[in-house]
């Protein structure tokens, strides 16, 4: 024992050797230095107290040899802020201070817009010196990223709005997050989350901004969607700043109610109210978009025309609500035998298009018998007993029959009739490939 108690009084002294050694107090002034020039550059690139606060401590105990430290300001029109980072004191006080304790207590500007407290304590190579540098430049910071704060606190009611407004037909999931941290910035709160149940924006979106949410707001039920609300006090709300969030909740449920309703009578106008699929003008809109881009990538683009074969016999036999049925379930099969990029449109009548992009001869003869081998089947409705209906297909293929949409759809058409000439239930390709098939 003796031995081992010589050796450690021997490394003892050693070890304070070393701390009163020049080379120990310069490593100690340049990690103070350090640690003062990294929170001098954090005000930069940091727009928000909290965040500030939160990396501010980090930085001390990245550099200084503390065993516990907090750091907590109150600010004139910012949610008051508390971090602490280590084990603690253990409950003694002195002075009003936790045992050990280091502290500085400074004004925030010149006319008391708030107090900041910082308290450290060391275990050793600390001193008030430090701690009150340190809190100077805490302060520094804090005035500028506070004055921040305000400026975006003050204009955050008008973006809010200004964002609930230009959500447009189809609220996107970038412009709701940024609904949502412009909602995080309302006088007094510090976090806000939303979670919306509605098709106008794609079925189920969850955003959050800021703290966790320690009130629940009420369920507001919308027609098709709900929208669950949670948010986080900075400080206890006064009635007149509940109101405000509600509110706001409330335009944001106004707002995807009427996206909602122009995505409804868009959809309407696009689309043919007997079969579901796309309506001609819509298609034709379609196919002059998947040329461009067919022309921009050097790709191919495939026009597929169809007719069903004799139909007028089924009006003429068994009425026109078994026609309809007919063109119903002619629509469905169209619809399961090609891609989720193809679209497929009611031209009129029993005539239909279908636009597929990307798809070449090979694939669209291919997907053609199908669809002609399939048909009959397909097609038998118990309105019409006993009917097997068929169909004609032409086909032309970009930019192989023609350059532009009119064109193509010509040479598609010619196909068309080709199969009709033909006795019907076949399929032809545009007379320009022929040589390629």
């Amino acid at each position: 024992m003796t031995a081992l108690r010589a050796l450690a009084e021997r490394e003892t002294e050693r070890l304070e050797q070393f701390r009163n050694s020049d080379r120990a107090q310069l490593m100690i002034r340049l990690a103070h230095t350090e640690c003062l020039l990294e929170l001098a550059r954090l005000s930069v690139h940091v727009t928000d107290v909290s965040t500030f606060s939160e990396a501010a401590v980090s930085i001390v105990d990245q550099f200084l040899p503390v065993r516990w430290s907090q750091l907590s300001c109150e600010i004139v029109g910012v949610p008051p802020i508390s971090v602490r980072r280590g084990d603690g004191a253990d409950g003694q006080t002195a002075g009003g201070l936790p045992l050990g304790a280091l502290c500085s207590r400074l004004a925030l500007g010149d006319q008391g817009s708030g107090v900041l407290t910082c308290l450290f304590e060391f275990p050793d190579l600390g001193s008030q010196e430090l701690v009150d540098a340190v809190s100077e430049q805490v302060a520094s910071g804090l005035l500028i990223v506070s004055e921040s704060e305000r400026i975006r606190r003050q204009a955050a009611l008008g973006d809010a709005a200004r964002l609930i407004h230009g959500l447009g037909d189809e609220p996107t999931g970038p412009d709701l997050r940024d609904l949502v941290e412009a909602m995080s910035y309302l006088p007094k709160l510090s976090g806000v989350n939303l979670r919306i149940t509605h098709p106008a924006v794609g079925g189920h979106i969850t955003l959050a901004s800021g703290q966790d949410p320690q009130e629940q707001l009420p369920v507001l039920v919308l027609p098709d969607g709900t929208i669950e609300a949670g948010v986080a006090w900075a400080v206890p709300p006064q009635p007149e700043d509940e109101k405000t969030v509600t509110d706001m909740i409330g335009l944001l449920a106004a707002a995807i109610t009427r996206a909602a309703e122009r995505q409804r009578l868009l959809a309407e106008a696009q689309t043919d109210p007997l079969t579901g699929v796309a309506n001609r003008r819509h298609g034709i809109s379609v196919l002059n978009r998947v040329l461009k881009l067919a022309e921009m990538s050097d790709d191919y683009a495939c026009v597929v025309y169809l007719d069903l074969d004799n139909f007028k016999q089924v009006n003429d036999t068994f009425g026109h609500a078994a026609g309809d049925d007919v063109l119903r379930r002619f629509s469905d099969l169209l619809q399961g035998s090609v891609r989720k990029a193809d679209t497929v449109i009611r031209m009129g009548g029993e005539e239909f298009m279908v636009v597929c992009p990307g798809m070449s001869q090979r694939e669209a003869l291919r997907v053609s018998e199908a669809i002609v081998s399939g048909c009959v089947a397909a097609c038998a409705s118990p309105l019409a007993p006993g009917w097997e209906q068929k169909t004609s297909i032409g086909l032309a293929v970009y930019p192989l029959a023609a350059r532009d949409a009119e064109a193509l759809m010509k040479a598609a058409d010619m196909a068309l009739y080709e199969s009709k000439g033909k006795g019907g239930n076949t399929v032809s390709a545009a007379a320009e490939l022929r040589s390629k098939l």
